[in-house]
């Protein structure tokens, strides 16, 4: 199994170029900025597992407002909106606990 790094990450994730920003209109400006805070906050955590505390509320408050600005009203019913290739960006929680042992 092949795991990108935060770098390759951030790469796959790089915001809209410049003239494409400036086309988007200001009712989708906010979720913009809100998706550019959400992927800046995910940088350096390793998807989430050396997260700080604080890190983790700000990621859980930016979904949350980008949640509430979805124009789907049921977005898990929706599948075809679904379809893609996906990349796995942030874990909320960890499966395995590896402790070490001296």
């Amino acid at each position: 199994m092949y795991c990108r790094d935060d770098a390759e990450v951030a790469g796959l994730l790089e915001p809209p170029a410049e003239d494409v920003v400036d086309a988007v209109t200001d009712e989708n400006a906010d979720v913009v900025e809100l998706k550019q805070r959400l992927i800046d906050s995910l940088y350096g955590t390793q998807r989430g597992l050396r997260a700080s505390s604080d890190t983790r509320a700000e990621v859980i408050e930016l979904i949350t407002q980008l949640e509430a600005k979805n124009p789907t009203p049921a977005p898990t019913e929706a599948l075809t909106l679904l379809n893609g290739k996906w990349i796995l960006a942030y874990v909320f929680f960890t499966l395995f606990n590896f402790c070490t042992f001296s």
